[in-house]
């Protein structure tokens, strides 16, 4: 917001006193903040997805349409113009950026602003309470706030307040979502899908206010001196969100959210006070989507029964073990030293720690009791953008949800032209309006780091840069998450059913932990009816909540999710503490750092001279005779080693024993979610560590350039990202060994199909719209492919594993993963089935080979008859809807709703304000581009 702000001084309540500040105050940094590029090494840019976004009055909201156009700030860093970087630009450029262009695609990400360019209308001086002085400056272009603590109290109090400022009420929405009760402050949603949306989130994040406290006192006390400093620091920020709340509860006061107002929340009593437990259920939503891994046993049950079914006992595991891919050894790898991961890859269902759930048994859990008052639909209860942000953030950030979606290049000194370490390097973590993320510069004592947070938890930044070096991370969707069967019985020893609220531990019958939950459910003012009153039930065993219920061998059993993160979401905050006060001094300090957190991500580091990389996580040591790929019984024989159900702890793989490296031989990491190294097991739920992966479009370029001794500059980098961002994976790894498998054809009109898929290829295979004209440049090779490749699946592998098989193991991994909505593209794909499949027909070097050949039963010139049959068939489709030859053929880049395929990237409603979709770009929603120059 452009308001003209002065000095606040908090007593009882914070006073607003708003003065211009002269003109000659914008070549002048305020009092106590530093000269821009303090401590700062140099060599860092960054974008933010589209813009920083803010927080909209509900006269701004009038301003811009009522919501229809986003304010400047909402995409600033999205359209060429006006001296702002172009995150939609760089799909034309690349991959041809320089050193003179660079500045069009990444902003500069220095340490504060030089003092000509601080926006002084947006200057505030506020005195904080019991701790010295806070000031936040923002620059013209960008508004991204610098905040300056005179005490390291201010700091945090600055970034809880200028958090609000930018996200108030998004930070509202994710602690409902965390505690599972957005439907209140948003309404029930269209036939009560937000509630239904609660309930299941709930499934995940069950914690009392108490359990959420405790984490807070517990990391307190485990960490020390440095526990209870981040717990202080937790208070810190809690307070200045606070303040800037105070000021919003106002009436009329241009602080508030315009969403409270046509929510028909009261001023006085919304926004509601925010909490130190708000940020710890903000950090279980976010790290239960990007940080969590595995938890999908039933699921691969249900495949094992199909294969068994299809191919006995023993072939039935070797086709299981097949598609499951828990460990290829052609699987792209990030790095190539072996880690090993606990356990055996291949499936076996007679472990005796294995509960082989019965196929289909499986019925997940209603938590919903009881629903009292008028039920409302959506359009009764809230607005029109409310409902969509109901649906579409339940959509986006539904617990469990899998978010593979980031990428990072890190080339190593070696390889570099300025003998300095380069890296392309971003989370993925969608698309929204205002951005989930929001970008913070803070300093104070001890505090230097500028980059990106998610709100709600951005009293430290998560991903971005210190005085000297830079880190990100991507998600590493490793196994921490298992299911255990809860065998169930009743306390008078009659036999248990399903509704059996009493499961078997240790040898006694013991009772679920049972909680009602009541959602209190407030209509729009307008309306005349009574609140909707909803109760959920809650159970938990000691492994973890309830998800629903099932039978082995026809006996009932409860299915429990237990993750090594459950109930420690506080722990990892340590290791941010420790980064934003830049306690990181080269690539082995941060690798022991990162070893503390808990979550599972992979997390890159660069600074001047080096280059590293470490998955983090609690990985729990499993107990003997488990198999992880079914449901573990939970009778407490087969427990994790060393669990704990009153600490909820285990033993785990050690830090040394985590996947890392410093400056790898090969001179460079690539990642985009793909597998961790040699031997490092795949999750239950991820089949697609396969031969091909998504990681290879930028492992690709990466190699070429560094070809016969080639060496990389940062724009080459930026340009290898941009240019792999709009590759089509099946055209550039898939369809080079389809076509040595069709070979030559005579019929007219596979020629015709085969000359355009080779056109396309021949050109990387891109989904793109280089000239700006608002369609792709070769649109006939997308369509094609895209008609041509469900079909080729179908085909090449339903005759040999029945129909019902195939079914079963897309509930894993479907055929494609097209580009859409959110971005991501290409992570989950038969790509590697139909690559190993083909090479292993034609003889070719083929490591790690299926148990069977699957295309044509086995048969080299009956799978060719498949390919080019497909082919043909796919090619007469795209003519009746392109016309002959595919000449019509058309595919807009934007603004192509109804049109199919339609790849856009639509951003999620996470307030009143929309943003239009873009181009679509398979990229990180924030980014860096580094080399840094200097080192302390």
């Amino acid at each position: 917001m452009r308001r003209f702000f002065a000095v606040r001084s908090t007593l009882a309540a914070i006073a607003i006193a708003a003065v211009c500040a002269p003109a000659a105050a914008a070549q002048v940094a305020p009092p106590g903040v530093e000269p821009a590029g303090t401590n700062d090494a140099g060599g860092f840019r960054n974008i933010l997805g589209v813009g920083q976004g803010e927080t909209i009055s509900e006269e701004e909201f009038g301003l811009y349409g009522a919501g229809t156009v986003p304010p400047p700030t909402f995409v600033n860093q999205r359209d060429p113009g006006h001296g702002h970087v172009t995150y939609t630009g760089l799909v034309a450029a690349a991959p041809h950026v320089t050193k003179g262009n660079i500045g069009d695609f990444f902003k500069p990400a220095g340490f504060g602003v030089p003092a000509g360019e601080i926006d002084s209308s947006r200057t505030e001086v506020i005195p904080v309470p019991n701790g010295g002085t806070l000031t936040i400056v923002r620059d013209r272009t960008y508004e991204v706030p610098h905040v300056y603590g005179s005490t390291r109290r201010a700091t945090l109090y600055g970034a809880g307040y200028a958090s609000a400022e930018d996200r108030l009420f998004l930070m509202d929405a994710l602690r409902h979502m965390g505690r599972g009760n957005l439907s209140e402050l948003i309404g029930p949603g269209a036939d009560d899908s937000n509630i239904k949306a609660d309930a299941e989130t709930l499934k995940t994040a069950d914690y009392s206010e108490e359990e959420l406290q405790r984490q807070i006192d517990t990391a307190a006390h485990n960490y020390g001196r440095e526990g209870r400093q981040v717990k202080q620091d937790l208070l810190d920020y809690t307070d200045g969100i606070n303040a800037y709340i105070t000021q919003a509860k106002v009436e009329g006061s241009p602080l508030r959210p315009v969403e409270y107002t046509a929510l028909g929340k009261p001023a006085g009593l919304f926004p509601e006070y925010w909490k130190p437990t708000d940020t710890v259920a903000v950090a279980s939503l976010i790290g239960g989507i990007f940080g969590l891994g595995g938890g999908q046993e039933v699921t691969d049950a249900d495949i094992l029964h199909k294969a068994i079914d299809r191919f006995g006992k023993h072939s039935g595991r070797q086709v299981f073990n097949d598609f499951a891919e828990t460990e290829d050894p052609e699987a792209p790898v990030k790095i190539t030293k072996p880690f090993h991961f606990d356990g055996n890859p291949n499936v076996d269902e007679s472990r005796k720690g294995a509960a082989f759930t019965d196929f289909g048994s499986f019925k997940a859990r209603d938590p919903i009791e009881s629903s009292g008052g008028v039920v409302q639909t959506s359009a009764q209860s809230s607005p029109r953008w409310a409902q969509r942000l109901g649906s579409q953030l339940r959509e986006a950030l539904a617990p469990g949800q899998r978010r593979e979606a980031s990428n990072a290049t890190l080339v190593s000194a070696k390889n570099s032209q300025s003998g300095h370490p380069i890296a392309v390097t971003g989370p993925q973590v969608g698309y929204y309006s205002p951005e989930i993320l929001n970008e913070l510069d803070l300093h104070g004592p001890g505090f230097d780091a500028r980059g990106a947070a998610f709100p709600g938890i951005s009293l430290y930044i998560l991903i971005g840069r210190g005085r000297d070096f830079s880190w990100t991370a991507t998600s590493a969707t490793s196994d921490n998450v298992d299911l255990f069967a809860e065998r169930l019985c009743n306390r008078d020893g009659s036999k248990p059913s399903r509704s059996s609220d009493h499961y078997e531990y240790k040898g006694k019958c013991i009772p679920f932990l049972e909680r009602t939950r009541t959602l209190n459910i407030t209509t729009n003012p307008t309306e005349q009816n009574p609140p909707q009153t909803v109760k959920l039930k809650i159970e938990r065993s000691v492994h973890g909540p309830i998800q629903g219920t099932a039978t082995v061998d026809g006996k009932p059993v409860a299915i429990s999710k237990a993750r090594s993160t459950y109930m420690h979401e506080v722990d990892s905050a340590l290791a941010f503490e420790r980064l934003n006060t830049n306690q990181v001094h080269g690539p082995a300090s941060f690798n022991r750092v990162m070893s503390q957190i808990n979550f599972v991500f992979n997390w890159f580091y660069n600074d001047d001279r080096h280059i590293a990389y470490i998955t983090s996580g609690w990985y729990p040591r499993r107990g003997d005779d488990t198999d992880r790929h079914l449901p573990t019984w939970g009778t407490g024989k087969y427990d994790w080693r060393g669990f704990d159900p009153g600490s909820y702890t285990s033993n785990r793989i050690a830090r040394d024993d985590l996947p890392q490296t410093i400056d790898p031989s090969r001179g460079y990491i690539v990642s985009w979610n793909n597998k961790q190294a040699p031997d490092w097991q795949a999750a239950d739920d991820i089949f697609a560590y396969g031969s091909v992966h998504r990681s290879q479009r930028l492992e690709k370029r990466v190699r070429e350039g560094l070809r016969n001794g080639g060496k990389l500059s940062l724009p080459d980098l930026v340009g290898i990202m941009g240019d792999a961002a709009t590759v089509d994976l099946r055209g550039q790894e898939d369809y080079p060994v389809l076509r040595e498998a069709i070979g030559r054809s005579d019929d007219p009109d596979v020629r015709k199909a085969l000359k355009i898929l080779d056109d396309w290829t021949d050109n990387g295979a891109h989904r793109r719209d280089k000239d700006l004209d608002g369609f792709y440049d070769e649109p006939k090779g997308v369509v094609l492919m895209d008609a041509w490749w469900n079909r080729l699946v179908r085909r090449m592998f339903e005759p040999e594993l029945g129909g019902k098989l195939v079914a079963q193991i897309t509930r894993q991994l479907p055929f494609d993963q097209p580009p859409g909505p959110g971005g991501s593209a290409y992570f989950s794909g038969w790509y590697g089935y139909v690559d190993k499949d083909l090479r292993t027909l034609m003889d070719r070097h083929v490591e790690g080979r299926f148990s069977r050949r699957y295309c044509g039963h086995g048969k080299l010139g009956a799978c060719r008859d498949v390919l080019v049959s497909s082919l043909k068939r796919a090619f007469r489709e795209a003519e009746d809807k392109y016309g002959k030859d595919l000449e019509n053929a058309k595919v807009r880049s934007v603004d192509c709703e109804g049109q199919d395929p339609c790849d856009q990237i639509e951003f999620t409603a996470a307030g009143a304000v929309g943003t239009d979709p873009i181009p679509w770009q398979d990229r990180g929603t924030f980014q860096q581009a580094t080399e840094v120059q200097g080192h302390r």
